[in-house]
């Protein structure tokens, strides 16, 4: 079976990059819109119990036991890593074996769900026993998460409608408050009918969700079953003794600080978490309502927690923040030096601007499958700061494609390898509110330079592989340091299914036997450069 033949992968690995927005808008490309094969049939994994497979940067997906799916958006992983979705005996085991970063989905069949039951997901975290949010989209649960373990679906009565209710029933007696998530989320909460939708509609063919019980049903239950232990343990207090505390309640305030380089810096408060906790805050404004920064606030022993110089604004009229999934209120203020702008409050004072305005630049970068890459460099930010980046270009203004880069030392941060367009004729990025200087190129590359020697393309059988054996591509004779394209053929696909890019060297040489791989037959080439290789049988 050829490394791309699997129809069930091509199609959700193009959805998925769909809903990462891939740089065409289109048609998703081949080679970034591929997850690598499981082994075995389209429809079967080896065992019933475990299914693995390789994520990509493009994004992919593995379907596992009962049909619980990982799901990996672009970006999440730098390089190909494996993964896999184990069924165990209290659960899912669902696992990413090398580093990414951001959020993964994990889609898990209802089933049949008895009248007047729920479902809800648990997950086995390292900090203890989590109630994650989760979606219901169609016959499935989705959840998004940032961590992965194991992952496991109750289905609880109702009513009451109440998931610790049920988690006590089925021997989580001891589940602590600290450890569950921030908040049921509701069906208008971005995560139940946008980035869950965006992602998973698809695969339901559903338009809606909805979502389970919310966060203030959770603390009251709490209470109640802190007080019934009390009274079982100690008995009933005597008459007129106080009642137990109110559980508080988790309150996000955001309120207009000091001057910015561009409008205002956002000055956040947090009342009412959990203490010692981390706490995830999203900056939004009129022009970015999905987000342009992102930060983590740790809240002290009263579960509060303030910033006033982690990120600002100079677009508008409309300024709000998004902490452990709880949304702020809305404060508004024109652009930096816009007239009717409110003073800012005398406290805290204004923070130090920083030592340098944030500058974002873009430059035509490498060929890519279809036009050229972005090549964004930001400047002037602060150290270690986690700035989103949007692409657009003419057919897309509003955005294409989003990614998160993170800033060295002094500030500054590069990549080239996160988006391309093939459209224009005006290309360009915002980062962290900023937006780049415009780009101009045409849709189609320009053929590449001459080589300064005749490139010679060889092909021969490499080692085995879950279907059949691998590709070993050799080149010689090309220029130094030049990125040559590659396509893959086979008998059974004599137009290519796969294409990757190898990176001679000084020489002029590079070679690879670990990009793809064919069990149809007989016949096996390579194209590279715009040169055919020798045809190998197997």
């Amino acid at each position: 079976m050829a490394h791309t033949r699997r129809a069930a992968v091509l199609l959700l690995a193009a959805l998925v990059v769909s809903a990462g927005c891939s740089a065409d808008t289109e048609e998703a490309p081949a080679p970034l819109a591929t997850a690598a094969p499981l082994p075995g049939s389209p429809t079967t994994t080896p065992s019933p119990e475990l299914a693995e497979g390789t994520v990509t940067p493009a994004g992919s997906y593995i379907e596992g036991p009962d049909g619980v799916t990982l799901i990996v958006p672009p970006g999440t992983v730098q390089e190909p890593t494996a993964a896999h979705v184990r069924e165990l005996p209290d659960g899912y085991d669902v696992h990413i074996d090398g580093a990414w970063d951001g959020f993964v989905m994990v889609l898990m069949p209802i089933g049949d769900l008895p009248e007047d039951t729920e479902p809800v997901l648990l997950h086995h975290a390292a900090e203890g026993q989590v109630l994650e949010p989760a979606v219901v989209v169609g016959d499935h649960l989705v959840a998004r998460l940032e961590s992965l373990s194991v992952i496991e679906l109750l289905k609880c009565s109702i009513p009451p409608t109440n998931a610790l209710k049920c988690l006590a029933k089925d021997g989580y007696k001891e589940l602590k408050k600290e450890a569950l998530n921030q908040g049921g989320k509701k069906a208008t909460d971005p995560l139940a009918c946008g980035d869950v939708l965006d992602v998973v509609g698809w695969f339901t063919g559903e338009e809606a969700c909805h979502a389970g019980e919310t966060q203030e049903e959770i603390d009251a239950w709490q209470k109640a079953e802190e007080e019934r232990r009390r009274k079982e343990q100690q008995g009933t207090p005597p008459s007129g003794a106080a009642p137990p505390a109110a559980a508080p309640v988790s309150e996000v305030r955001l309120s207009r600080g000091g001057a910015a380089p561009q409008g205002s810096y956002y000055d956040v408060r947090l009342a009412g978490f959990a203490p010692g906790t981390t706490v995830q805050v999203s900056c939004r404004d009129s022009a970015d309502p999905g987000g342009f920064l992102t930060f983590t606030l740790a809240t002290d022993a009263a579960g509060e927690a303030a910033a006033s110089n982690r990120c600002y604004s100079g677009d508008g009229p409309d300024h709000w923040v998004v902490a452990g999934g709880r949304e702020s209120n809305h404060v508004s203020w024109a652009a930096s030096g816009g007239t009717g702008a409110a003073p800012p409050p005398p406290a805290p004072p204004p923070p130090a601007p920083p030592s340098r305005n944030p500058v974002v630049s873009l430059a035509q970068g490498p060929s890519a499958p279809a036009g050229y890459r972005y090549a964004v460099s930001l400047s002037g930010f602060s150290p270690g700061a986690a700035v989103t980046v949007t692409c657009h270009d003419s057919a897309d203004p509003g955005g294409f494609f989003t990614f998160t880069m993170t800033t060295d030392g002094a500030g500054n941060a590069f990549t080239q390898n996160q988006c391309y367009s093939g459209d224009g004729p005006d290309h360009w990025v915002r980062a962290g509110g900023r937006e780049s200087n415009h780009v101009a190129w045409s849709a189609a590359a320009p053929p590449p330079p001459p080589p300064a020697a005749n490139p010679v393309v060889s092909l021969g059988r490499g080692p085995g592989a879950p279907a059949g054996y691998r590709y070993a591509v050799s080149l010689s004779g090309f220029s130094p340091g030049a990125a040559v394209t590659v396509t893959c053929h086979d008998s059974a696909d004599p137009g290519g299914f796969f294409t990757f890019t190898m990176t001679t060297d000084g020489a002029g040489n590079a070679f690879t036997q670990n990009q793809c791989y064919s069990g149809d037959g007989p016949d096996h080439w390579v194209r590279a450069g715009g040169r055919e290789s020798n045809h190998v049988t197997w």
